[in-house]
């Protein structure tokens, strides 16, 4: 049996995925998600914040906590919805600004210009 994870950041319920008969979902939270992801370094398709449907697909560098200590997520979006245009680059989501997060199909190394020595970065959680 195939497993799809799709995670709902902010809504109780999970929501459907059209896929193959044996498809199931699994209900994980969007931090650990995001540590698989890394992790493994797959992609992940998200939505985030007001965006209420575009899908961003993004490969996950770093997770860290800011100095106010707000969860983010430094990522290198390759493709999708992007308000600024200008793919690929780099964006950071605030990981409870994301809506919806499922893990796809390929993989990604470390992308262009990642410095983990960045000040942003006195608390990672974890990174590639």
């Amino acid at each position: 049996m195939a497993w799809r994870r799709l995670v709902v950041g902010t809504g109780a319920s999970v929501a459907p995925v059209s896929h193959a008969e044996t498809d199931c979902l699994q209900a994980v939270s969007v931090e650990g998600t995001i540590r698989e992801a890394i992790a493994t370094r797959t992609p992940l398709a998200l939505v985030y914040g007001g965006d209420r449907g575009p899908v961003r697909t993004v490969h996950p560098q770093v997770l860290f906590l800011t100095a106010a200590g707000e969860a983010c997520v430094d990522c290198y979006q390759v493709a999708g919805y992007s308000s600024s245009g200008g793919l690929p680059d780099w964006r950071c989501f605030g990981v409870g600004e994301i809506e919806r997060v499922e893990v796809t199909g390929g993989s990604f190394g470390p992308a262009p210009g990642l410095n983990l020595d960045a000040s942003k970065y006195a608390d990672v959680l974890a990174h590639v």
